[in-house]
């Protein structure tokens, strides 16, 4: 498995945060294929290896 993780990037491509690491459990990641950002602080998270897609809400 990869690293994991997902970062928090501005539009300008500065990246502000990242969080999650490699793994099976809630808020690890197995390839990530997808994200939705529905707001700024809710994401849905579609992944490969878990076969699953996981609601993650980032707290400031």
């Amino acid at each position: 498995m990869d690293h994991g993780e997902i970062y928090k990037v501005r539009l300008n491509g500065q990246i502000v945060g990242k969080f999650g690491k490699a793994g099976k459990m809630p808020k690890e990641f197995g390839m990530v294929n997808s994200i939705d950002c529905r707001t700024e602080n809710d994401l849905w998270v579609g992944e490969i290896w878990n076969w699953r897609a996981q609601k993650v809400t980032v707290r400031r």
